[in-house]
């Protein structure tokens, strides 16, 4: 008998045996004859066969048999006709969705957007919290703080310069690094923590405490308040400070201090400040414009994130005042000669704070020629301190703003003249003194006209004329007292011969026929004249006339020349004497009387150039009562002399 069985696929009923559903063409699992019980089979997935593409048809409720049901419940068993049971369920297939079977297109498309939604919102919820994790562990910064834009030079011609905010002990390093290095060190890039570690470590003796007075100058301008506060702004990056305690509490996310130094380091190393609008020509209320530029991925390591990297300052701080050329009129004076020049600073042609507050240095100031470069280097005055914030000097609440960085300027020799060959004895003249034989002087002198440079700097000494004959040579020689390159001179030779010749020397007289009656007449007539005038009065010795009251007349008799056999004896070589007759009134045993009486005035040791007689003074000459002028000659010859007289 055959069997009614269903597809369990579609729940089509088909007779047992059958292959495959008439309906939905589903191959069936043929089996053995069994009872056909009144309870439908429950499939299970391993016997639920993978469905062939297309549509799967839903039985009808009319073509499901209803069994049929007892008083208590329970179904009545009808063994002639089995009975489809009154639901059987459509199993799906997992991860197959059927379009007409199964679960319906309509009611999964119903669904679609809730699931979307759905993980959408598990998505959100998964990147938040990523987000949430991210921003935790990063530390935000705003680029401002770590900036400090400072303002220099005068209103109205101010500079902006924008740098890190380093704390004060930091910024004292780098001003007295700048100090006290050299042109070439200041273009280096310097890292500011092994600055002040060496400041700190490494710097002793004299400059280390000229430091750390910077440093307490500082701190005191601090804490009085005093004007620097005016000029700049001393709030400072917590970020960049060099006490490790305060950069730990900035960097609050860091594990430990030397995590958090190693983030400002990483700042320091991967940020700069760019000034992108004007920086120059600024005054009080202007704006200035500063971009950040920084390594994102660097800082991104070291977990830092910069926020604001554009932002403006109002310019503030520029005081009233000039910006002054230092060297703007200074000149240099150049003397001496090419080759042996020098150079003198001229300032009066300076402004007045030049004048009163610099002083000047020219290096190398020695044997320059025309055409070489020198040097000028300035310096203010001990009590002028210069202000690097403000980039100038303050004087009366006036500033002064000029470049301390550039205090040299080169200066071309020019003027310098050529250097002229001479001999010193081109303008040497011999002059001769004392008497020819045995006490000659010579002298050399320079003469009228000669360059002034050689007349200061060369001094000339004669050697070899002591007792010097005719004849003879003696040597004049140089010494001089400074160089003469650098005056234009150089001297060609230093020492020279001359020969004496004693007709240049005033030599005694012997020769008799040069004397006349009247020689020496005016000198040794006035000579004569007021000695006698001097005796009015007076008694004189050596003659018996009593008291002289008045001279009534004066007459030359005659005149002697004596000459001494030995000129080489100290005693006077020569005599040349007047006779006198003198007429005077006198007083003798209380009675006037005219009385007449003689005077001789005579010079000793007449000199002559050739046969020229060399002139006489007055106090050459001398006077002397004569007792007997008819004696007189004979008194003469006592004396050894040979006795010539003159008419």
């Amino acid at each position: 008998m055959n069997e009614t069985v269903f597809c369990a696929q579609c729940g089509t009923q088909m007779s047992g045996g059958t292959a495959f559903c008439p309906n939905c063409g589903t191959k069936q699992n043929v089996k053995a004859e069994t009872p056909v019980s009144n309870v439908a089979p429950t499939p299970t997935v391993s016997a639920i066969p993978t469905p062939t593409t297309g549509a799967i048809p839903t039985p009808t409720v009319s073509e499901i048999p209803t069994p049929k049901v007892t008083n208590n419940g329970q179904p009545q068993a009808q063994p002639t006709q089995p009975q489809a049971p009154a639901y059987i369920p459509t199993p799906v297939p997992v991860g197959t969705v059927g379009t007409t079977g199964g679960i319906k297109a309509d009611t999964i498309k119903k669904y679609i957007p809730i699931i979307c939604i759905a993980l959408a919102v598990i998505v959100a919820i998964i990147v938040g919290i990523s987000i949430l994790v991210n921003s935790l562990k990063y530390t935000k910064i705003d680029a401002q703080e770590l900036c400090r834009v400072t303002f220099s030079g005068v209103d109205g011609d101010g500079v902006a310069e924008a740098g890190f905010a380093y704390d004060p002990l930091t910024s004292i390093c780098y001003d007295s690094y700048m100090k006290y290095m050299n042109e070439d060190d200041k273009e280096a890039k310097v890292d500011m923590d092994e600055l002040v570690e060496f400041f700190k470590s490494e710097l002793d003796g004299k400059a280390y405490e000229e430091f750390e007075e910077e440093i307490e100058k500082y701190k005191e301008s601090i804490d009085d308040n005093s004007e620097i506060e005016k000029y700049i702004d001393l709030k400072y990056s917590k970020y960049l400070s060099y006490d490790s305690s305060v950069v730990k509490k900035a960097f609050s996310k860091a594990d430990s201090k030397k995590d958090a130094e190693k983030m400002r380091k990483t700042i320091l190393k991967n940020v700069e400040f760019d000034i992108i609008s004007d920086s120059k020509g600024l005054k009080v209320g202007d704006t200035v414009e500063i971009e950040v530029i920084f390594d994102k991925d660097e800082l991104k390591d070291e977990n830092i994130k910069l926020k604001n990297t554009k932002f403006k300052v109002k310019v503030k701080g520029l005081l009233d005042g000039e910006t002054v050329d230092i060297f703007k009129d200074l000149t240099i004076d150049f003397t001496g000669v090419d080759g042996c020049g020098s150079g003198e600073i001229n300032t009066s042609a300076c402004s007045d704070f030049v004048k009163n507050n610099v002083k000047f240095y020219i290096y190398y100031n020695y044997d320059l020629s025309n055409d070489d470069i020198v040097s000028v280097e300035f310096y203010l005055n001990d009590d002028v301190k210069y202000d690097f914030t403000l980039g100038g000097v303050v004087v009366d609440d006036y500033l002064y703003v000029f470049d301390h960085t550039s205090d040299k300027k080169d200066f071309t020799a020019t003027g310098l003249g050529e250097v002229k060959k001479v001999s010193p004895f081109d303008y040497v003249e011999i002059k001769y003194s004392g008497t020819y034989p045995g006490d000659v002087d010579i002298d050399a002198v320079f003469k009228d006209g000669t360059p002034e440079a050689i007349v200061d700097n060369v001094q000339l000494y004669v050697e070899g004329d002591y007792n010097i004959k005719d004849g003879d040579t003696f040597k004049v020689t140089t010494y001089v007292y400074s160089v003469l390159d650098d005056k234009g001179y150089i001297l060609t030779e230093y020492e020279k011969e001359y020969t004496f010749d004693s007709s240049k020397v005033s030599a005694y007289v012997t020769d008799k026929n040069l004397f006349k009656n009247d020689t020496y007449k005016d000198i040794m007539d006035t000579v004569t004249k007021e000695d006698l005038d001097e005796e009015v009065g007076k008694t004189p010795t050596g003659i018996d006339v009593g008291t002289i009251d008045s001279i009534t007349s004066i007459e030359q008799k005659t005149s002697y020349f004596l000459v001494n056999p030995d000129q080489n004896s100290y005693s006077a070589k020569n005599y040349f004497m007047k006779i006198y007759e003198v007429k005077a009134k006198c007083t003798k045993d209380g009675a006037s009387s005219d009385q007449t009486f003689y005077v001789g005035a005579e010079v000793s040791n007449v000199l002559a150039n050739g046969t020229t007689l060399v002139d006489i003074e007055k106090d050459d000459v001398d006077t002397e009562f004569i007792p007997s002028f008819e004696d007189f000659p004979q008194q003469l010859t006592t004396l050894g002399y040979t006795i010539n007289e003159i008419k």
